[in-house]
């Protein structure tokens, strides 16, 4: 009787065990030794988040503030008076401003969004590292491999490492000083002294300060608070953190910001803007104009786990089994009482707020993986339904990418499809290791998810909707022509901040010696009727783009005004996309806008 012919899911069934297999030697090499881990996830946030970083244009609102803040910096020379335009910015974090000016010096990319966006790589570089180094001494290296590369993958991490803010840097320092904690905490009671710890501990939340004022040191006081409670009053292990010592140390560093702005001699005024504008504004990011609805912050942090939020249910199923273990305690503590504190008294912008708790549950994840207790959970309904739900999940995110260009009158590129398409084999080869119970390989899958999902969303799909990057799409048009007549830039009817950022600080305001204007239809219908155009004669070359604003919902078409002779621009030929003939004034998406 002849073999009965494989199936697809026997099929499957085997290379998910031979992944399982795979992944168990690959882990152990890496185990042994440290600097092959540390490379492996060097080359992991590379993957992850270089591409996004180099493509991505400059992202309105909140980074091109940042960015031209520091890149204002470095044209004025001044760097204790950081502004936007003319208006101060003395609470925005002033040492994460002048490494992004040295960042984007150094590069060369001065004038370009990615030479600001090099630290938050770096600071999510040193956050995965810092899980990694922490969690081997608490926990054991295979869950700190573990741990750390799924913290890379998360979602929310993502986003902060590819824009240029301060959250990825206040993540480190977050991950240095929690995990310094919580080797102290987790020693035993007659363990040795461990000074470097309790130094380090110190260092990284002075350094938090630098960035972030006060969300470090709020974390760690609540996470002491709570376990001293859970404990039942147990709190001498504090005393191993030399406090009377530390403090001190960690206010010195935190003085840094405020002695740079008095020996530059702006100290008094940024404490006029401090009183005026809230001194709220030095603890994080802007509040929220509208109210946060209860449950907000914990749809953030669902949403900021993708695509490890997988591992969630099963993995807090493990937590509480083993709350016990001072190690799961501390990670516990760490996440939970934040998370609650963030839901009842904060009104901050939660893209901004969740990051801290990722890496808690990146390492209670692993946890499960390595050493989870519930033998049969893959067997369970509720298991089984959720990973199901997730599989759904993944296949809607990527029908969502796939159909998102279309919206614009764009095709989808080849490129995303077979992103999309590796998404959707690593979902469902994930989907498979789960339910077999191989969580090596699920682990393998969800990392491999990351690294495609991310590059399908953001240097590919986001960033190839050349119409949504409206002050982009402008410069791209007038740097074709700066190349036959360099000159300044004029742009009305789009006053966003990354107007400035890629037109030049005096883009909005600037009147008079301009070579290039751009007008939306509405200011370039009233400068026409307003103007005697045959006085200036026409122009030497006249480029369009057509744009749709997504912050104010409606499209743009703007007409760039050159002057001079066309015998100038005779050697610098538009590329069709900005011929006017080809760029219809119907609106792209919506309305016109105003």
């Amino acid at each position: 009787m002849a073999a009965r012919r494989p199936t697809l899911q026997s099929a499957m069934e085997r290379f998910v065990e031979q992944a399982e297999a795979s992944s168990a030697i690959a882990l152990e090499r890496l185990t042994q030794v440290p600097r092959n881990a540390v490379l492996a996830l060097t080359l992991l946030v590379l993957a992850l988040h270089l591409p996004g970083l180099l493509l991505l244009p400059p992202l309105d609102r909140t980074e091109v503030i940042y960015a031209q803040t520091a890149k204002q910096i470095i044209e004025s020379g001044n760097a204790t008076s950081p502004s936007f335009q003319t208006e101060p910015k003395f609470e925005k974090p002033l040492p994460v401003l002048w490494l992004q000016a040295a960042t984007a010096r150094v590069t060369g990319a001065v004038d370009q969004i990615r030479g600001y966006r090099i630290p938050s790589l770096i600071g999510t570089w040193l956050a995965v590292l810092f899980t990694y180094l922490g969690a081997r001494h608490i926990l054991n290296p295979r869950i700190a491999v573990i741990g750390a590369g799924l913290l890379a993958t998360m979602l929310v991490v993502t986003v902060q490492a590819t824009l240029a803010m301060p959250e990825a840097m206040m993540l480190a320092a977050t991950c240095a000083a929690m995990l310094a904690m919580a080797r102290i905490y987790a020693a035993d009671d007659g363990a040795e002294p461990m000074f470097g710890t309790a130094l380090a501990f110190w260092i990284a939340l002075g350094a938090g300060m630098l960035v972030n004022v006060l969300t470090v040191p709020l974390i760690a006081a609540l996470t002491a608070a709570a376990l001293v409670a859970w404990d039942r009053g147990r709190a001498g292990w504090l005393l191993r953190l030399r406090p009377l010592a530390g403090i001190p140390l960690m206010l010195a560093i935190a003085a840094m910001w405020p002695l740079a702005l008095w020996l530059g001699g702006t100290l008094d005024a940024a404490i006029v803007q401090w009183k005026n504008e809230g001194w709220h504004l030095l603890l994080g990011p802007q509040e929220m104009k509208w109210r946060v609805a209860l449950g907000l912050f914990i749809v953030f942090l669902l949403l900021g786990l993708f695509p490890a939020g997988l591992l969630l249910a099963p993995a807090a199923v493990t937590a509480w089994r083993e709350r016990a273990s001072r190690p799961v305690r501390f990670l516990i503590a760490w996440g939970l009482p934040y998370l609650v504190f963030l839901e009842v008294l904060t009104r901050k912008t939660p893209l901004y707020m969740v990051q801290a708790m990722l890496p808690p549950m990146a390492l209670l994840f692993a946890i499960w993986i390595v050493r989870g207790a519930e033998s049969g959970a893959h067997e369970k309904r509720w298991f089984r339904l959720g990973t199901y739900g997730w599989l759904a999940l993944v296949a809607g995110l990527v029908a969502a990418l796939w159909a998102l260009p279309f919206l614009l009158k764009q095709m989808v590129s080849p490129v995303a499809i077979g992103l999309g398409v590796a998404v959707l084999a690593a979902a469902v080869f994930t989907t498979s290791a789960m339910l077999s119970g191989r969580r090596l390989g699920a682990a393998l899958g969800l990392v491999v998810l990351g690294v495609a999902f991310n590059n399908l969303t953001v240097p590919v799909t986001f960033a190839g909707l050349k119409p949504v990057w409206v002050a982009s799409e402008v410069r791209a048009a007038v740097d074709t022509l700066k190349a036959c007549k360099p000159g300044d830039v004029r742009i009305a009817g789009f006053k966003e901040p990354s107007a400035v950022f890629e037109l030049g600080t005096d883009a909005l305001t600037r009147e008079e010696g301009v070579v290039y204007t751009a007008w939306s239809a509405t200011e370039f219908e009233a400068w026409q009727q307003l103007t005697d155009a045959t006085r200036i004669g026409a122009p030497g070359a006249v480029a369009c783009v057509a744009a749709y604003d997504f912050i104010h919902a409606c499209s743009h078409r703007f007409t760039i005004w050159a002057r001079g002779t066309p015998a100038e621009f005779a050697r610098c030929p538009l590329p069709a996309r900005y011929r006017c003939e080809n760029v219809p004034k119907a609106p792209m998406v919506g309305r016109m806008c105003k």
